[in-house]
């Protein structure tokens, strides 16, 4: 198996009054995805932020109002599981069992993505041709994630 990294970002729109449901279930659902999912490196889930969420206001009119972002990070393995469940929900599997906002529209939409770039994290000695910290590396006065 190769190095490649893929970005998995889910997006949300949640149905009115199931914004809590669904941030307790991201909860469980990435733990279970990382823990028991080989591939799957890292996962975390976010929800929107109610002031800075969506600074365009023409955004509203032609983007989903999505409420929720869940972000894994995933290898070769990790990307040959996805392709699995894919060919499954286009058999007529179900796409996200358990998922509070059922199916249909407040599904989560799934997308993956491939580095067009390497990472680059603030700081770092340009000298050695590096543009920043090792990603391990926490940003001075910000805590890991």
């Amino acid at each position: 198996m190769s190095d490649q990294r893929y970005l998995v970002l889910a997006l949300t729109v949640a149905p009115a009054g199931l914004e809590d449901a669904i941030g307790e279930w991201a909860a469980e659902h990435v733990r279970e995805m990382v823990d028991k999912v080989p591939g799957y490196l890292s996962g975390q889930a976010f929800a929107v932020h109610a002031e800075l969420g969506n600074p365009h206001p023409a955004a509203e009119e032609t983007r989903p109002a999505y409420s929720h972002l869940t972000v894994y990070e995933v290898d070769e393995e990790g990307a040959a599981y996805i392709a699995a469940k894919r060919q499954e929900y286009l058999s007529g599997a179900p796409e996200t069992p358990g998922f509070p906002g059922g199916v249909g529209p407040h599904r989560p939409d799934s997308y993956v993505f491939v580095p067009l770039t390497r990472q680059f994290v603030a700081g770092g000695d340009q000298s050695e041709g590096q543009s920043g910290r090792s990603a391990r590396q926490p940003r001075p006065g910000h805590p890991e994630p």
